[in-house]
């Protein structure tokens, strides 16, 4: 029976032992595993990243071949890594916007955003303003963490109109963030008819 040399835990193959880990001996369980190559990554940052850049390139058609014969395997990995890691997650965010580098990001992506959906308004109403104007009232207004969602998001397309708008809780928009789901073709038809007889409404009122 194998254990593990750090935490003293029964190793189980495929289970908390990894098949890299077991194949070499490497008589650690994957939490244990997993803080030391935290550990060695943050230690060794820079060598880290000039590594995993250099491997990148030079694997580059690998990288994507492989990501889209997995594409769905990936997307579920990547949801069950959010929901298990969420704290840890939001930590990370908030530490790395406040450095200059993710400052410049997030400036750099708000503006873009903010271009994206003046360029993607249609002609709306006064009715239509005021129910904008009250959802994003809401969000402000009621306890909790809420947000004023894009159903088919801004950056694939998506109206800033009404019709393409939602209030999701806080913690659920940021599991979806720019996902949208392209089946959905009661909501998308429906937003696009919309948007669509909006501009073109706008267009005869203007001539």
């Amino acid at each position: 029976m194998s254990k593990c040399r750090k935490c003293d835990v029964v190793l189980v193959r495929g289970e908390n032992w990894t098949e890299g880990m077991a194949k070499y001996n490497n008589y650690l369980c994957q939490t244990c595993g997993n803080i030391k190559s935290r550990k060695f990554r943050k230690a060794n940052a820079g060598h880290v990243a000039v590594y995993n850049r250099e491997w990148r390139k030079v694997n580059a058609e690998a990288i994507s071949k492989y990501r889209k014969e997995n594409a769905e395997a990936i997307a579920k990995y990547q949801r069950k890594y959010a929901e298990d890691n969420a704290k840890h997650l939001a930590e990370y965010r908030r530490d790395y916007r406040n450095t200059p580098e993710g400052r410049a990001k997030k400036n750099a992506a708000e503006q873009a955003r903010e271009a994206r959906k003046l360029a993607q308004t249609p002609w709306m109403s006064a009715a239509e303003y005021a129910e904008v104007e009250a959802m994003y009232l809401y969000n402000a207004v009621m306890p909790g963490t809420w947000h004023v969602d894009h159903i088919q998001p801004i950056s694939k397309g998506g109206l800033h109109h009404p019709s393409n708008l939602q209030l999701m809780r806080g913690e659920e928009n940021v599991r979806k963030h720019a996902r949208w789901d392209c089946c959905d073709q009661a909501k998308a038809a429906e937003s696009a008819i919309q948007g669509k007889l909006s501009l073109l409404l706008d267009h005869a009122q203007r001539f």
